[in-house]
């Protein structure tokens, strides 16, 4: 009866993760000062990815391509959520509140590996989940060392970043 309702929840797991993200990019996109163009491309990524990781995750078990796109579709709305409240606490009256520049650089930081997943991860891995030979890991393993790369640099990086254009509160000058 137990093994009935666990694989019950792990078929809702991934709708439910992918209704979450949607449903945050719409709050974002209407809260937020998104630009309508700029919000209509992102929420549609967002939702393709999402959905269609999820269905694959609920449909096709054991295949990687689910999880990278469902990952992909929650690291971009993560993002785009950080962006809203960093741009919307540098709109309102007075200075903004220390939150809003890490708020800035979460949304700096996780724009870059969806789109990096999406692009490269997904297409190694495309149909089946699995890497064409072993040989392909070194490829894998680059990405991540890129990506870490990525991700310490736009953390320590002085100077205004993000679209709210706020100081990083870790940067290193340098």
């Amino acid at each position: 009866m137990s093994g009935t309702t666990r694989s019950a929840g792990v078929v809702r797991m991934p709708w439910a993760i992918a209704g979450l993200d949607l449903a945050a990019f719409l709050v974002a996109a209407v809260v937020g000062t998104m630009d309508p163009v700029f919000g209509l491309i992102l929420g549609s990524a967002i939702a393709s990815m999402t959905l269609v990781g999820a269905m694959l995750m609920t449909r096709a078990a054991g295949n990687r391509v689910g999880p990278l796109l469902l990952i992909s579709g929650t690291l971009l709305t993560v993002s785009s959520v950080a962006g809203a409240v960093a741009l919307s606490a540098v709109a309102a009256p007075g200075p903004p509140p220390a939150g809003a520049a890490w708020a800035n650089v979460l949304n700096q930081v996780l724009f870059i590996p969806p789109v990096v997943l999406l692009l490269i991860c997904v297409p190694l891995i495309f149909p089946d989940g699995h890497l064409l030979s072993r040989r392909w890991r070194a490829i894998v393993w680059l990405v991540v060392a890129a990506l870490a790369a990525l991700t310490i640099s736009g953390l320590l990086r002085p100077g205004p970043i993000g679209s709210a254009e706020l100081e990083s509160p870790i940067a290193i000058d340098g």
